[in-house]
C-alpha cells in the first residue's frame, strides 16, 4: 500500500462513536465520515480540529462516559 497525497488515517478509540447527545442518540461511525468528509484537508490537526467540534456540537452539554483518542495522520504532497 501506497498512500496517496491527501489520503487520511484516522485512529479512533469506541469513546468516539459510542459518545452520546442528550437524547441519547450515538454519534456513530456513519456521522463520523460525514464529519470527516466537511473537514478541511489543510492539515491532520485541522482535520482533528474539525472532528472535535462537530462532536462537541453534537454532544452539547452532555459529557463523554469513556475514553477518547483520536490520532489522525495525512499524507502531504
Amino acid at each position: 500500500f501506497s498512500p496517496a497525497a491527501g489520503d487520511v488515517l484516522l485512529l479512533y478509540t469506541d469513546g468516539l462513536v459510542e459518545a452520546r447527545n442528550g437524547a441519547g442518540e450515538r454519534y456513530g461511525s456513519e456521522r463520523l465520515v460525514s464529519s470527516l468528509t466537511r473537514a478541511p484537508a489543510d492539515s491532520a490537526k485541522a482535520i482533528l480540529e474539525s472532528v472535535q467540534a462537530d462532536l462537541s456540537a453534537f454532544m452539547g452539554d452532555c459529557r463523554l462516559d469513556d475514553d477518547l483518542t483520536i490520532i489522525v495522520m495525512l499524507k502531504e504532497a
